[in-house]
């Protein structure tokens, strides 16, 4: 599972590095709504970080401590 998040994520970075400027200025369609590729872009990733902090409290709540919070 681990191997194939950072597969998804490794096409993700190639795919965005390989935008040009007018493609990232492009529109695209995000649930239905036109929305600039940018902008569905920085919206990924505004969701990404939301689901990390779902983890973490998940994680937490069932007693697991994140590896980074260890020693504090």
């Amino acid at each position: 599972m681990i191997a194939g998040l950072e597969a998804s994520f490794d096409y993700l970075i190639e795919v965005v590095r390989g935008m040009d400027g007018r493609k990232r200025m492009s529109e695209s369609t995000y649930f239905g709504r036109d929305i600039q590729v940018h902008a569905n872009i920085a919206t990924a990733m505004s969701d990404m970080h939301e689901h990390l902090g779902q983890l973490i409290a998940y994680a937490r709540t069932n007693h697991v401590v994140p590896p980074w919070s260890m020693g504090n």
